[in-house]
Parts: structure tokens; C-alpha cells; sequence
């Protein structure tokens, strides 16, 4: 399925008209139109597309697919992030697999994965990789890979990582609400506690560690010290019967805005802006 992106804003002040936007599609050298993470490395870009994975170096595209890499888990990729010492980690539904500049290599559940679908991929600050996967999540530091799932992660898994900036490792749960891992407890954060949704996509914190938590149901507002402060509900006004806004992502930018992926029911994902 593609994927529109459409850039909305929240605020009539905002304005798109000193941006230039680019478009690369197959017509480009891209395997796929279907693209669906992104990271950012220091010379280039990298995608995760269901077609393997692609390096974006200026306009020239590298593919690399289980034909030519057979370390690679799956040409389906749906998660990638690149970490600290350069390697570039994906994930898929049969285990995530890393790029050491040389080859791919893939772990899985054998090698302590909690579940082979793997999510989203994240980098703490601490340097400890972070897994969300259906079952769990998992965290890698050093060269050891660490599960939780069931009972200190609900039934659904997790869909997404994130960092407050106290060390805790924020989980976006498939089913579960939000959950809080300190270093040594979990706790959940659901509708009995004022979200919107227990079915959470993305997680984002603002300077001032407000978390922005992006539901089934719209955005919910966490403050610093996690208590329930706002909801969102239409962040982005569609016209009957499609007026759920049911949100795919959350992110806070260099300048402190938020930004917020609204997957409507036409199937087509708009980015919306919210100035606070």
C-alpha cells in the first residue's frame, strides 16, 4: 500500500511557501514507492522499503536485498535506525538485522529477540539498543540482548520507542497504553488513566518532557511527570464519515514544534503541525 505524505498545518501562521519539496519514486532508482522509515546517517540516508533496504548517496540509490546480501532477514523492511558507531540496524518480521559496513547479519528470537517482527529500532542515550517488537520489547547493550514481554508488557506487543531524558525508556504499546520502563520496574499508562486510546503508535517528548502520545483515537498529553494534562482528538478535520483521526507517528522538531502523522480512512497518511 502507498503512502501520500501531505504536509498540513494546525496554525494559519504557518506557512509552507519557503520550502522546496523533492520527490524520489522508482523513476529515481528507488526499488519501491512504498517506503516506510527513514535514518539519517552522516553521509546519506537510509530507507526501509518493502522491497530491502536502500542508501540514498545525493541522487544515487544502493539496494541491498537478501539476493545480494543473504544476511539480511527479509526484503520487507519496516523499521531502520542508525546508531552511534555507524551500523545500520533494521527490522523485519522474521528478526532484525544489522550492517557493519560489510555484511548483514540477522538475530532472532534464538539470539534473545523477543519476537522475530521487529517494529521500531531505537538508540538510547546510554548507548542500549531498543527493540519493539508483537511480543515485547528488547533491549541490546553491548553484545547482549535482553527480553521483556508478558507481565511486565501487556498482550500487543509494542510499536515504538522513545527516551525521556531521566533515562526512561518509553514504549508505545500495541494494545497496552504507554509503558514506562526506569531502569528495573514497568508501569502502564492507559484510558484508566485519561488516554485517549490504550492502542499507541508514537511517543514524543518536548523540551519541557511533555509526552505527546499519538492513539487510535488522536493525541494524548503526558506532563513531565507522566500525568494525563490534554487530548487532542481532531488534529486534523476530515469530512463525514472519516472523522476519526487515528495517528501514525509523533515527532518534536529542532524548534520545538509538533508534528503528527494522521492516517485517515481514506488510507493516505497527512502530516499535521501543531505551535504550541
Amino acid at each position: 500500500m502507498k503512502h501520500l505524505l501531505t504536509p498540513l498545518a494546525f496554525a494559519a501562521t504557518f506557512s509552507l511557501q519557503a520550502q522546496t519539496f523533492t520527490t524520489w519514486t522508482t523513476a529515481d532508482g528507488l526499488p519501491t514507492n512504498d517506503i516506510r522509515d527513514l535514518a539519517l546517517a552522516l553521509n546519506g540516508l537510509w530507507l526501509a522499503t518493502d522491497a530491502g533496504v536502500v542508501r540514498q548517496l545525493g541522487i544515487t540509490f544502493t539496494t541491498y536485498t537478501t539476493a545480494s546480501h543473504p544476511g539480511l532477514a527479509s526484503d520487507d523492511v519496516y523499521a531502520i535506525a542508525v546508531v552511534a558507531n555507524g551500523d545500520v540496524w533494521v527490522g523485519t518480521d522474521f528478526g532484525a538485522s544489522r550492517w557493519d559496513g560489510f555484511v548483514w547479519t540477522t538475530f532472532t528470537t534464538a539470539d534473545g529477540l523477543s519476537d522475530n517482527e521487529v517494529k521500531n529500532i531505537k538508540q538510547a542515550p546510554n548507548g542500549d539498543i531498543w527493540f519493539a517488537t508483537i511480543n515485547g520489547a528488547t533491549r541490546y547493550s553491548g553484545s547482549t540482548f535482553t527480553a521483556f514481554g508478558s507481565p511486565s508488557i501487556p498482550f500487543g506487543g509494542t510499536t515504538h520507542v522513545s527516551f525521556a531524558s531521566n533515562g526512561d525508556v518509553l514504549l508505545s504499546g500495541g494494545l497496552g497504553g504507554v509503558i514506562i520502563y526506569n531502569g528495573s520496574t514497568f508501569t502502564a499508562i492507559t484510558t484508566a488513566n485519561g488516554l485517549l486510546s490504550n492502542r499507541v503508535r508514537s511517543i514524543a517528548v518536548d523540551a519541557q518532557q511533555n509526552k505527546w502520545v499519538g492513539t487510535a483515537d488522536g493525541i494524548s498529553v503526558l506532563d513531565a511527570g507522566n500525568a494525563h494534562v490534554a487530548d487532542h482528538e481532531n488534529v486534523f478535520i476530515l469530512p463525514p464519515p472519516d472523522e476519526l483521526n487515528p495517528i501514525s507517528d509523533m515527532l518534536v522538531d529542532n524548534w520545538g514544534r509538533i508534528w503528527a502523522g494522521v492516517r485517515g480512512l481514506s488510507r493516505n497518511r497527512r502530516w499535521s503541525k501543531f505551535i504550541c
